[in-house]
């Protein structure tokens, strides 16, 4: 994932995949290289809106069908947070 988890500051690798889904854009963190602050930006809210559709479209599902449909919300999101939503500085 080259470039959306380096650090804006120093450009070294800031934090791993996991961090960064779990990172909101009201939130930060610190560089592990450099320390200095990191976030997402509010773009980072709509990969979450989207798990929340997909699971909102699921509960109106067969269980079967609505299970299909929360996993390819909650992959599409993993995506978009972790490959297209680029780190800021905070």
């Amino acid at each position: 994932m080259p470039g959306k988890t380096n650090c804006p500051h120093c450009g070294q690798p800031a934090l791993g995949l996991a961090r960064k889904l779990l990172l909101g854009p009201a939130g930060s963190t610190r560089c592990r290289h450099c320390g200095r602050g990191i976030g997402v930006s509010w773009f980072a809210f709509f990969a979450f809106f989207v798990i929340a559709m997909t699971t909102a479209v699921a509960g109106y599902s067969s269980s079967t069908f609505g299970l299909e449909w929360w996993l390819a919300g909650s992959l599409l999101m993993v995506l978009v947070q972790g490959y297209l939503i680029p780190l800021e500085e905070r």
